[in-house]
Parts: structure tokens; C-alpha cells; sequence
């Protein structure tokens, strides 16, 4: 008699029982055997929280052993666009991170993916990406022994294959300008891009400059700083440019670019942007040969711009007359 084989059924309780064919007999009687497996997925108490997250504020969990578990299913809502964050260490201090998978999510936007856990400890850091508090706020972990798969098998014996189309080409957007600076002093402002949204994200992922002098040759280097500041509500002065859509069929970019928008910019809220995150500094030397290019690739970790935050490109200090330069910006929108 040939060998016959059935599968392992989970039971509404979790446990899993195993079945033989009985073949002294030649029958085909199943014949449950003692329990081989428990599927239990505890709740970890080091890495859920349900108190709301103040803006810009952060839920950093515990670091938790992983102990025999080969996977953590993470949860996540929030009324705001968050950051997850899950982190793998080979330590139970957490100073030896082996591993990070990030994830954004905007408002009212729920998240839940399986990680699987190939080192000893992790933790789970969910970040508020907006200013405001959140209202409604939940993160629940779990661990158990399987790594992330599909939850059933078709019919056959197959993996049953979902291909979701994420429409990439009706997110993405771009722009391509040659700035040459009208104002010349510290702080000004040669290139704006802010969300003027109310929900969606704006996820910058390229920026290219090519930095050069056209001038006549000083001894000295003009600078240039990347800054991104919140509660930018308006942007003044400027030319405005409008961004090129990876699809001809996409919706209006929720992006307003500008640039020489010069030494000032009106903002409602927030800080100047001088005083806020720094990202870069480059520069170039006020040569006539001096041609330099930066190529920042932020695709992996893009930098993210909620709703009335915005990207600065400014002088960092006074810069001579002939400094320009060749921008080249892409990001999506979702």
C-alpha cells in the first residue's frame, strides 16, 4: 500500500493534531495521535501600547527575546501618518543591531505585516510623523513559529500568488531647474518643496545637484545646506514650478515647488528654518573648473514630508556672485 499523507489541522484552540493511516489492516482510518504541535502567538507586553503619541513623538518598546519564535506579526493604527520601525539585535542590551525593516503608513491608514526574526532580540518603535498628537492610537506585537507565508494552500498543493498592481507610475513625480541665486547672503532660500496636502505624504526619494561657478574666480567656497522644517503653511515669493507626473494620467502633484524665494519665508508656526533639521551640506569652490556633483539617493530611507512641512535648499553663508546650480528632485505621493 502506497503512503498516504494528511494534513496538519490547527483547531479553533490553536492546538494541531496529527493523523496516521493505519495500514496492519490495509484500512484508511485516520487515527489521531497525541498533540505534536501547540501554535500559540503570545502578545508581547514589551512592544504594545495603546497611549497616543504626542507630535513627533515616539513609541520605543522594549528589547525582547525572541527566544524559539521565528516570526513577529506587527499591528499598527493611528489617526496620524506614522513610522514602524522593527529592529533586530544579537544582544539583549540592543547595541549590536543586525537588522531594521522600516515602514510608513499614512493616517487613519492600518498596518500589519509578519517580520520574520532571524536574530535573538528585537524591538518595535512606531514614530508620530505628524505634529499633532495622535487620538486614536494602537500597537499590538505577537510572536510565533512561522515565518511570514501565505495563509492557506490552493487546492492542489499550490502557494496561491496575489499580484497586486501598486500603480507606481501615478505616484511618482519629478522636477528639473538650473538656479542661479538672486540674493547672495546667508539663510536664503534657493529651492522650496512643501507638502500643501492634507493627508497624503511626500516621500523624497532622489535629490541631484550639480554645483558649479560661472563668476569671476575668488579664493573661497560658496556652501549650501538641506533642511526640512515643519508648519510651513506658505511660502511667499518664488517661481514656481510645476512637477512633471510619472503618468500623464495622474493626479495634480501635492507639492508646491518653488525657488529664489529669497532671504525670508513667510511661515505660520513652527521655527525658522535655519534652526531646524540639518539633512546635508556641500558646496563647491568658486572656480571656474569646479564643477561638483552630488547624487543623494534616499530611496531605502526616504525623507518624509507630512502635510505643511517642507524641504529646504539654502545658502549656508554668503556665497559669490556666478554660484549656480542644476537640481534634479523625485519623490511619490501617497
Amino acid at each position: 500500500m502506497s503512503d498516504q499523507s494528511f494534513p496538519i489541522s490547527p483547531s479553533t484552540s490553536g492546538t494541531a493534531q496529527a493523523f496516521a493511516v493505519d495500514t496492519e489492516l490495509g484500512s484508511n482510518r485516520n487515527i489521531p495521535h497525541n498533540v505534536v504541535a501547540h501554535y500559540n502567538f503570545p502578545v508581547s507586553t514589551l512592544n504594545s501600547n495603546t497611549s497616543n503619541l504626542s507630535g513627533s513623538a515616539a513609541f520605543i518598546g522594549q528589547v525582547e527575546n525572541a527566544g524559539r519564535h521565528m516570526a513577529a506579526q506587527v499591528a499598527v493604527f493611528a489617526d496620524k501618518a506614522v513610522q514602524i520601525e522593527v529592529i533586530q539585535f544579537s544582544d539583549e542590551g540592543g547595541t549590536r543591531e543586525t537588522d531594521r525593516k522600516t515602514f510608513t503608513r499614512a493616517a487613519n491608514k492600518g498596518f500589519c505585516e509578519v517580520v520574520n526574526l532571524n536574530d535573538w532580540y528585537f524591538r518595535v518603535v512606531v514614530t508620530n510623523l505628524e505634529v499633532t498628537a495622535t487620538t486614536i492610537f494602537s500597537l499590538q506585537t505577537s510572536q510565533g513559529p512561522l515565518v511570514a507565508g501565505p495563509k492557506t494552500v490552493g487546492p492542489y498543493g499550490g502557494l496561491p500568488v496575489e499580484i497586486v498592481g501598486r500603480g507606481e507610475e501615478n505616484s511618482h513625480y519629478f522636477a528639473a531647474l538650473a538656479v542661479a541665486p538672486t540674493v547672495l547672503t546667508t539663510g536664503a532660500n534657493l529651492l522650496v518643496l512643501r507638502n500643501s496636502g492634507t493627508s497624503k505624504l511626500i516621500k523624497v526619494q532622489k535629490l541631484e545637484v550639480l554645483a558649479y561657478f560661472i563668476g569671476t574666480a575668488a579664493a573661497s567656497r560658496s556652501m549650501y545646506a538641506l533642511r526640512k522644517q515643519s508648519g510651513v503653511k506658505t511660502t511667499g515669493a518664488g517661481t514656481a514650478v510645476v512637477p512633471a507626473k510619472g503618468n500623464v494620467s495622474a493626479e495634480a502633484s501635492i507639492a508646491e515647488l518653488k525657488f529664489n524665494l529669497g532671504a525670508s519665508i513667510a511661515l505660520t508656526g513652527g521655527a525658522a528654518p535655519a534652526t531646524n533639521e540639518n539633512l546635508a551640506h556641500f558646496g563647491h569652490a568658486n572656480q571656474l573648473t569646479a564643477n561638483v556633483t552630488y547624487d543623494m539617493d534616499f530611496t531605502d530611507a526616504p525623507i518624509i514630508l507630512q502635510p505643511n512641512v517642507a524641504l529646504f535648499l539654502q545658502t549656508d553663508g554668503a556665497i559669490v556672485a556666478g554660484s549656480s546650480l542644476h537640481i534634479g528632485l523625485r519623490w511619490v505621493e501617497e
